[in-house]
């Protein structure tokens, strides 16, 4: 192979990466977001908002946060990890 096809395929991969990486950005930022409310409104509120016990409170508030910051902001960020987890495996980088 010529080195101009390497750079004519190394530049289409790099192209593939990097838009895969600027859709990830959002939702892993989200997630951190959603997960960082969650915490900050258990400290004001001064429950431990990552207790199992807090999703199943009768204070309808904390119970909301607790979801927040235990479901919805782990499974939000979950599929994009285990996806970066097995591309690295596929390629043997990790």
């Amino acid at each position: 192979m010529s080195k101009s096809t390497l750079k004519e395929k190394w530049g289409v991969m790099q192209s593939h990466l990097m838009t895969g990486i600027s859709y990830m950005i959002p939702v892993v930022v989200g997630a951190g977001m959603l997960m960082g409310i969650g915490g900050i409104a258990g400290q004001i509120l001064n429950v431990e908002i990552w207790s199992p016990e807090a999703l199943n409170s009768s204070d309808a508030l904390v119970s909301t946060f607790a979801w927040i910051t235990q479901v919805a902001g782990e499974r939000f960020n979950e599929p994009y990890v285990s996806n970066i987890c097995s591309f690295l495996s596929l390629c043997n980088w990790w």
